[in-house]
């Protein structure tokens, strides 16, 4: 039986997900040495891989033992940002 291929996420991508700006995930790391208790991957050429279950569980909200209330932090971001978009 093969293991299944785990998916990753570039910074870019994590932070688009995460409704934040790259440079603040990278600033985090480099802070903390993780986001949220997550720690990227780092490929030899510098370039991070974030692993995309993990994100996407910060994301929605199902990783309440490391940041509680992320989840809907981000859903009220989202929706702030969606009723600012409307307005104009």
């Amino acid at each position: 039986m093969q293991a299944k291929e785990q998916r990753n996420y570039s910074s870019t991508r994590a932070a688009t997900v995460l409704g934040m700006r790259a440079t603040s995930l990278s600033t985090a790391l480099y802070r903390n040495g993780h986001y949220c208790g997550i720690r990227p991957a780092r490929l030899p050429n510098g370039r991070l891989l974030w692993p995309a279950d993990e994100i996407d569980a910060l994301a929605s909200g199902a990783r309440g033992d490391e940041a509680p209330d992320a989840g809907a932090r981000l859903a009220a971001g989202r929706n702030r940002a969606s009723a600012g978009e409307a307005s104009k």
